[in-house]
């Protein structure tokens, strides 16, 4: 399972990244995302099954 953040800034997406892959029930990972645009703002997420 992947999770895919979305950045928008003045309501455009400006940037989305994707966290590190995590399988298994229980299985967790911490990770820390950051915008490239340190001004976007993070309003969005998706869970990808991968």
């Amino acid at each position: 399972m992947i999770m895919r953040f979305h950045w928008y800034k003045n309501g455009y997406l400006v940037d989305s990244q994707d966290s590190p892959r995590a399988c298994g029930p229980g299985t967790t990972k911490e990770f820390t995302l950051r915008s490239s645009d340190k001004h976007a703002t993070w309003v969005n997420w998706e869970i990808l099954r991968v």
